[in-house]
């Protein structure tokens, strides 16, 4: 198959891109990322035990952050605009994060602990 030119020149503009000296080693982020998936279904899946149903305040908050993460993505890889992107992050993914926490601890504590690696980790 051929290679995808937007793909190729998305990788290219990545790779370019200047990172902060903290910033984890690119390796590290398919094992993060996969563990807050585990930490999400985990914690999810306490909610519901707790409420018996999925139309509750915690599950909307962590439907809205996932939706604002995945304009987050769509904005800042894949429009590139880097500008909107840290205002969108700042106001958008890590209030709707920690308001996630907030709505998963007030139902279940161990949810709230449970979920609360992930927005610690968006502060990265």
């Amino acid at each position: 198959a051929r290679p995808d030119a937007n793909t190729a020149m998305e990788k290219r503009v990545m790779k370019e891109r200047v990172r902060p000296s903290w910033q984890p080693p690119g390796f590290a982020f398919g094992i993060i990322w996969s563990t807050i998936g585990l930490l999400r279904a985990t914690s999810c899946l306490m909610i519901y035990q707790t409420v018996g149903t999925t139309m509750c305040w915690p599950f909307l908050a962590i439907l809205a952050h996932l939706c604002i993460g995945d304009t987050w993505n769509a904005v800042n890889n894949a429009d590139g605009q880097l500008g909107f992107s840290v205002l969108l992050v700042w106001f958008g993914v890590h209030i709707s994060a920690w308001n996630v926490v907030k709505a998963f601890y007030l139902t279940n504590q161990s949810a709230g602990f449970t979920i609360l690696p992930m927005a610690c980790w968006l502060t990265i």
